[in-house]
């Protein structure tokens, strides 16, 4: 099974499994992986309807699965270190269910979380290597692998052998009938599962593989419901982290596990133990009413939250904000109700978001444009804190990518207290209709329309009906801005006329549309000649128009390796600004890089570092909008 996606940070080359569970719990998480181990009989009665019921072919439940197990990803990000999904819950549905593991696995990544890939390879000589490489190399996104070592310790050495990653060893598993080979004495003494551990604690003693933490980065499973023996195999892998299967559903309790921690451990982080539960969180929603008339998604995405549209009016504002020479009118009353709130609109169809954002968030459309009115998903903290009013970040993705790719980040801000509002770019999303700017050689015409769309969020924002109807609160002196790739170019551009942003964040964006355009990109390599797009380039490059830049807080993350936006279409935008905000300290104008990332084309996302990049965004952003 090849795993060829992942888009965010794990124990990468360089990375140490262990220290990266570790350095994760010391930082506030439990010692708890979520197991994902989805069963077609016991998804949601929606998401098997939607998916055509009991007569659904392999092809849909496959992808029901992927649903299902993106959703439990969006439930748990934030709250555990790592997941661990069960390959063969999904390999039975052949290539759409091997695709919708991938894409489970690459939305843990992109949310932070370890990946665990629960699918107990094993075999000899090249076969091994073979396995290993499908789990581990170019853009898998299994951090860690659970491995079967009745071939002999030395088939685990293709494993063990990729630099940071993990492995998770079957030493004495939790199901009932282990024990006619793992219980078998031996005449030298103990079991065969003594036997594996102490090939395990050796192998996991190798140069490099015990880490900072004092872990090894190959480990063991010990099941829950083996804790009689679980105080003699500690004693023979006092290094290693045991994934703890059985805890819950099989009966496994907390003191079963508190008796496989280290002795000499620390805290929390050290304790060498990590506690797998599956059926008890996954299918914790059985027994809710869940399977009534709504469509798929209904029971893990709501945001709708009856009764919430009556949050108190926001204040008045005496005045306007100048917007690239005029006023943003305050509307009158009851302007564009039939285009502004929640109530007009639901989320695309089959698109689902993550059980994570179930309290905090909703669908809206924007009135105006020329494309029409503007698709927004809307992620507010204080949908569950009592109405309060939050700052806000205006958000916009990237081309040929939708506004529901980065739940990660959306969930990140909430929880600092930010709010953001992401919108469809033209022609993107639930706007197909103008489908044709999805296409490079129109890349110009969608961020033309793009940045006049700004000003529209920006209107929204300040209505009093629509705040009533979103159910949410924005405290508009307190507005930040950000996009991505494209949506960062919109950004750029917005900038540079008067605007009401605090600060800014952008990702992969280029500042110098003229030297992009030149190296191929906006469409030149598509056929856009330079005749059809100079005027273009004319009014929306950056680059001539920085002199008109009012100095806020910029941040620019970028991979110097980019391919699909050189570094030098930013860097030297960075420079000018720096430039423009002069010697005044207050002002942070930063280009923050990395020399590879991983990701398709080192472009957007950002791969093996994604984690570590929204935690920059994050913590620039709340920093300059004065949260916390």
């Amino acid at each position: 099974m090849l795993c060829s996606r992942g888009d965010g940070r794990g124990a990468e080359d360089g990375m140490h499994f262990a220290d990266e569970l570790a350095q994760r719990v010391s930082g506030g998480l439990g010692p708890v992986c979520v197991g994902l181990d989805p069963v077609w009989e016991r998804l949601p009665e929606s998401v098997r309807r939607a998916a055509g019921g009991q007569g659904a072919g392999p092809a849909a439940r496959g992808g029901a699965m992927g649903e299902f197990g993106c959703a439990v990803v969006g439930a748990v990000a934030g709250r555990v270190p790592a997941v661990k999904v069960q390959s063969g819950c999904f390999e039975r549905y052949g290539s759409a269910g091997v695709a919708a593991m991938e894409r489970v696995m690459g939305q843990a990544r992109d949310a932070g979380l370890l990946v665990i890939l629960d699918a107990k390879r094993g075999d000899i000589g090249v076969t091994a290597e073979h396995y290993a490489a499908a789990m581990f190399e170019g853009q898998s996104p299994a951090d860690a692998v659970t491995v079967s070592p009745y071939l002999g310790m030395d088939t685990l050495e293709p494993f063990v052998s990729r630099s940071g990653r993990g492995v998770f060893v079957l030493v004495r598993t939790s199901n009932a009938g282990s024990g006619w080979l793992q219980g078998e004495e031996l005449s030298a003494g103990g079991t065969v599962a003594h036997a594996v551990a102490r090939g395990v604690a050796q192998l996991g003693a190798q140069p490099g593989r015990i880490g900072a933490s004092g872990l090894s980065c190959v480990g063991a499973v010990v099941g829950a419901t083996k804790a009689a023996e679980a105080e003699s195999l500690r004693l023979a892998m006092p290094a290693q982290v045991f994934l703890v299967p059985g805890y819950g559903a099989q009966g496994g309790t907390a003191q079963d596990v508190q008796r496989m921690v280290r002795p000499q451990r620390t805290g929390a982080h050290d304790a060498g133990v990590l506690v797998t539960a599956s059926r008890s969180v996954i299918y914790a929603y059985e027994g809710a009413d869940v399977g009534g008339g709504g469509g798929a998604g209904e029971w893990w995405v709501a945001g709708s939250g009856a009764g919430r549209s009556g949050a108190a009016e926001r204040r008045g504002h005496g005045r306007g904000r100048l917007l690239r020479g005029r006023r943003v009118r305050r509307p009158r009353a009851g302007a564009g109700r039939q285009h502004v709130g929640q109530s007009s609109m639901r989320g695309p169809e089959g698109v689902t978001l993550p059980a994570s954002l179930e309290r905090v968030a909703r669908w809206a459309l924007l009135e105006g444009g020329p494309s029409g009115g503007i698709p927004a998903l809307v992620v507010h903290p204080g949908l569950t804190a009592g109405g309060g009013r939050a700052p806000v970040v205006v958000w916009m993705h990237g081309r040929t990518v939708n506004k529901e790719l980065d739940t990660g980040r959306y969930l990140r801000l909430a929880r600092a207290g930010v709010a953001t509002v992401a919108i469809d770019l033209p022609g993107h999303g639930q706007r197909a209709s103008h489908g044709h700017l999805r296409q490079p050689e129109h890349t110009l015409e969608l961020l033309e329309r793009a940045v006049e769309e700004v000003d529209r969020v920006i209107e929204a924002l300040h209505d009093p009906w629509w705040e009533r109807q979103a159910g949410a609160r924005f405290d508009v002196e307190r507005m930040a801005i950000g996009g991505m790739s494209a949506g960062g170019m919109v950004t750029l551009r917005r900038l540079c006329d008067d605007h009401p942003f605090v600060c800014a964040a952008v990702e992969s964006a280029a500042g110098d549309l003229g030297m992009l355009y030149a190296s191929g990109g906006l469409g030149a390599s598509a056929g856009l000649g330079p005749q059809e797009a100079q005027p273009r380039l004319d009014r929306l490059d950056p680059m001539l128009h920085v002199g008109r830049w009012r100095p806020v807080p910029l941040l620019a993350l970028h991979s110097e390796a980019d391919r699909v936006v050189p570094i030098a279409c930013v860097r030297g935008f960075v420079e000018r600004v720096r430039q423009r905000a002069g010697p005044d300290a207050a002002v942070e104008v930063r280009l923050h890089t990395w020399p590879q990332t991983g990701a398709p084309e080192e472009h957007a996302g950002f791969g093996r570092v994604a984690a570590e990049a929204k935690g920059e965004f994050v913590g620039f952003v709340t920093r300059w909008l004065g949260v916390g």
